[in-house]
C-alpha cells in the first residue's frame, strides 16, 4: 500500500472510531444509495448517522489534495438538505477531539 493510501486508510479508521464512540452509526464507502439527493457522482469515504444528523465525511491526504472548487459546489447541495453536513478531514489533521462536525450542534 502506498504511503498516501496508508495515511488515508488510517485516518478513515480513526474518524470512524471517533464517530462511533459518540453514538453515530458509521458506513464506510457508503455509495449513493443511503443519500437521498444527488451527489453528482461524488462519493464520500464515510457516512455518519445519528438521529436526524447525517455527516458525509471526505478524507484526503491533505487539504492540497482536495478539490476545493468541487467540495464547495458539493457543500452547497448538501446544505440544501436539513440535517445533512459535509465534513473534510485530512490525514495531516492533528487532533480529532473538537474537530468540526463532531462537537458542533
Amino acid at each position: 500500500m502506498k504511503t498516501a493510501d496508508a495515511l488515508v486508510a488510517r485516518k478513515i479508521e480513526e474518524v470512524r472510531a471517533e464517530y462511533e464512540a459518540r453514538g453515530f452509526e458509521v458506513l464506510v464507502d457508503p455509495g449513493q444509495e443511503p443519500v437521498p439527493f444527488d451527489l453528482d457522482g461524488f462519493l464520500p469515504e464515510l457516512l455518519a448517522r445519528k438521529g436526524a444528523t447525517n455527516r458525509l465525511i471526505v478524507v484526503r491526504v491533505s487539504g492540497m489534495w482536495a478539490s476545493m472548487e468541487r467540495l464547495i459546489g458539493l457543500s452547497g447541495e448538501v446544505q440544501r438538505h436539513p440535517g445533512w453536513h459535509l465534513v473534510l478531514v485530512t490525514a495531516d489533521d492533528v487532533e480529532l477531539v473538537g474537530a468540526p462536525g463532531l462537537d458542533d450542534s
